[in-house]
């Protein structure tokens, strides 16, 4: 497999659910429909699912790329309601949080201000889920309780949760407020950690967990995406070069013959 996800997220995911041709996630801060993208490598797979991601610019990126997919311009929350997004010029950090907003603006990072319009995750699992989940992933700097509370976790019930769980840019532990209600009401288990996200079981699926035990490592059998991209850039140049070469060699050919012809006399 090629893993797109920045912490093998994707391959700890690939090691649960095999090569599965077929699949539905949830991924909630859906961001680049491939770099850094946990849903990736299923998608092309075979699999499809919805993608919500309040930011217009890779909402666009999303539009075009999962055509398979249901893409969602709105973002989560416990109620329907309009909140002030604050959207900064680095990707991936857009948040209804104002300490969030707060410590991005404190380290140089610009940002805008646009009212986005929340549902909750029940509500987009009654309209669009017609089966069963597989994994729901959330990366929502900082947004992630009110996002939880908002599910419909008696009726809708993903296999595993990918949530990500530390302050930006640290090791910080983030997960306090909601991992009680994950593990209480929900009816999950903690299962591993990365150093970044907390993965989630739910308790109807614990014979899952001894697949959890260890991080992404060799025996995963995967390949980094931008060594993959990295060599089909030097594929190509490589391609390019041989045949700017013929080219050149032509030419060299034509410009003998017509010296050969110059000096005959033949014009």
């Amino acid at each position: 497999m090629i893993t797109y996800a920045q912490n093998f997220e994707d391959v700890i995911l690939n090691r649960v659910f095999g090569a599965r041709s077929s699949g539905f996630y949830i991924d909630l801060g859906a961001m680049d429909p491939v770099d850094g993208s946990v849903t990736k490598t299923f998608y092309d797979r075979g699999w499809h699912g919805i993608n919500v991601e309040p930011d217009a610019r890779f909402y666009a990126r999303l539009v075009a790329d999962r055509q398979r997919d249901i893409n969602l311009n709105i973002a989560v929350g416990e109620a329907e309601e309009v909140r002030s997004l604050y959207c900064f010029e680095q990707p991936g950090i857009a948040t209804f949080n104002p300490r969030f907003r707060d410590y991005f603006a404190g380290r140089g990072q610009p940002w805008t201000e646009a009212p986005c319009r929340l549902t909750t995750l029940g509500g987009i699992c009654r309209e669009y889920v017609t089966g069963p989940i597989d994994f729901l992933k959330l990366d929502i700097e900082g947004w992630e309780g009110p996002s939880l509370r908002g599910g419909d976790w008696q009726r809708f019930r993903p296999v595993v949760l990918v949530i990500e769980a530390t302050e930006p840019f640290s090791h910080v532990p983030a997960w306090e407020d909601w991992e009680p209600f994950v593990t209480g009401e929900c009816g999950y288990v903690f299962v591993y950690f990365d150093g970044l996200n907390r993965f989630y079981l739910r308790r109807e699926n614990m014979e899952l967990q001894p697949l959890f035990a260890y991080p992404p490592n060799v025996l995963d059998g995967f390949d980094l995406y931008s060594r993959v991209e990295a060599q089909r850039r030097c594929d190509q140049a490589q391609a390019e070069t041989a045949r700017c070469k013929v080219e050149i060699d032509s030419l060299r050919k034509d410009l003998d013959e017509l010296r050969r012809r110059t000096l005959m006399g033949g014009f």
